[in-house]
């Protein structure tokens, strides 16, 4: 060994701690994002049915809706499809 070299030793070691040290947070980062999974899309929401209403009034008076996605026809004071869950 040289000893001209040294302190280009020494630097390689420093940056190659760093990047080791870089990799090792990174790592803890993804695995503490991965802690709050992402809600998922398709979940229906739970929807209360009415007692009182008739899907032959609704029909009559005009109360009808269709869902954006899948085209199920349904009662337009609802917020959300009953087959797919979209919302209105």
């Amino acid at each position: 060994m040289y000893p001209e070299f040294i302190a280009i030793y020494i630097g390689i070691a420093v940056i190659i701690a760093l990047g080791i040290a870089i990799l090792i947070l990174l790592i803890k980062l993804l695995k503490n994002s991965n802690d709050f999974p992402m809600p998922k899309q398709n979940m229906a929401p739970t929807i209360k049915a009415q007692p009182n209403v008739s899907n032959a009034s609704n029909q009559e008076n005009g109360n009808m809706a269709f869902c954006k996605k899948c085209a199920t026809q349904f009662n337009a004071s609802e917020r959300f499809c009953p087959k797919c869950g979209t919302p209105r």
